[in-house]
Parts: C-alpha cells; sequence; structure tokens
C-alpha cells in the first residue's frame, strides 16, 4: 500500500487501526495452552468418548472449571489454519507442508486447510507459533466438536 492509498484508507470512517497484524494475534493463547499438553489417544476410534473431558476453558488439566464454564470438547491435534485472502490460501498449502503439517481437509471457499500436527517432532505450541508467521494466515483455531 503506498502513502496515498494509506491516507484515502485512514479516512474512511470505518476504519479504526492500521497496523502490521503480529503473528502473535493469530493464535489464541488458549490454543497454545492446549497444544502444550494434548489430550493423548491410544485408541482414535474412542476418542470422542475422551474428548468430552477438554475443554476450550481451561487452559490447562489443573485449572479447576470455573462454574458456568460452557464445555466445548476439541479435537486433539487437529487445527484450522484460516488465511485472509484467497492467493494466500493457495500460496500457503507448500509452506503448511514443507512445516510439517498433515493438511487433512483443503477449504477453498473457507480459505481454510484443516491440519494435523499429532506427528509432528518439535514442542506443539512451537509449531503453531511458526505456522502464524506464514504470509497471510489470519487465526489457528482448534477443531470443535458441535452438538446437534
Amino acid at each position: 500500500m503506498d502513502d496515498k492509498v494509506l491516507l484515502k484508507v485512514r479516512s474512511l470512517n470505518y476504519v479504526h487501526w492500521i497496523g502490521h497484524y503480529d503473528p502473535e494475534y493469530r493464535v489464541s493463547s488458549n490454543v497454545l495452552e492446549r497444544a502444550k499438553a494434548p489430550l493423548r489417544v491410544k485408541n482414535p476410534k474412542r476418542v470422542l468418548s475422551k474428548i468430552d473431558n477438554t475443554f476450550t476453558i481451561p487452559t490447562s488439566p489443573k485449572t479447576d472449571i470455573p462454574s458456568g464454564t460452557k464445555r466445548v470438547p476439541v479435537v486433539p491435534y487437529k487445527y484450522s489454519v484460516t488465511f485472509f485472502t484467497k492467493k494466500n490460501f493457495e500460496q500457503a498449502k507448500a509452506s503448511l507442508q514443507r512445516a510439517g503439517a498433515r493438511i487433512i481437509t483443503s477449504l477453498p471457499e473457507d480459505k481454510r486447510f484443516i491440519i494435523d500436527t499429532q506427528k509432528i517432532k518439535k514442542d506443539p505450541a512451537e509449531f503453531l507459533s511458526k505456522i502464524s508467521q506464514i504470509h497471510g494466515v489470519k487465526r489457528i483455531d482448534d477443531i470443535k466438536i458441535r452438538k446437534v
């Protein structure tokens, strides 16, 4: 964006902030905490019964669950990586694979990949932080199980 475009964008009444979107902002601290202590799964076919014991809050297994906390089960080792643009999405596939992520699903209409990190040798939180630095990453989220 050149200076002329920047001035034009700043003058728009619905623009509240212009600046660098730091990679740290792209991954919730809750997601990073759960990545450090993922649910250990021996038998993946029985994972759903174990997942009911994980929550979006608290951030660690030792934390007491606050009263009124909504239980939202998450799938261990699986993350949603969303991109700002379709071009960012298309260019990022190779970067994700080079980093060691296994792409489970590509969702071009949502500009999003679902990745599996179970076989990553690095610290999971460090790995997610590295993924957040790929150009165009908007956010990285847990995969939550929605009950219908």
